[in-house]
Parts: C-alpha cells; structure tokens; sequence
C-alpha cells in the first residue's frame, strides 16, 4: 500500500504525506485501521459467543466501502 501511495504522490507531484492525508481524510473513521482492530475481530469471530454465526461479510475498512446507508 505504501509503495502504490508513494508512486502515485510522485506520479501527481505532491509529497506522499500529503496523498496518505487525504486518502485517510476520504475514509469516514478519519484513520487507517489499526493490526490489532483486524486481530480483536478475528478473536471475536472465533469466540463461543459466535458459535451461531455463519456466513457473513464483515466489511472492517472504517467505512470506507460505500454501502447501502
């Protein structure tokens, strides 16, 4: 993700702090997720509390995928 964000800040000629700011400024959290938000879902997931659950998408993007709301 770094690498795609660093060779399209160059690509537009802006400094890539600037792309990687307004790329978080578009997700509605304001804020890329953090590694142990996906390992608190995966915990979750994998809980006696979720025994039940079956079959779901789980979109945890912040956000960031427009949706029906």
């Amino acid at each position: 993700m770094v690498e795609r964000w660093q060779a399209r800040a160059q690509e537009r000629g802006i400094p890539y702090e600037q792309l990687f700011d307004e790329s978080c400024a578009r997700i509605p959290s304001g804020r890329l997720g953090r590694p142990q938000e996906c390992a608190a879902l995966c915990m979750l997931l994998c809980s006696p509390a979720m025994g039940h659950l079956t079959a779901q998408n789980i979109l945890l993007d912040g956000g960031a995928t427009p949706g029906l709301f």
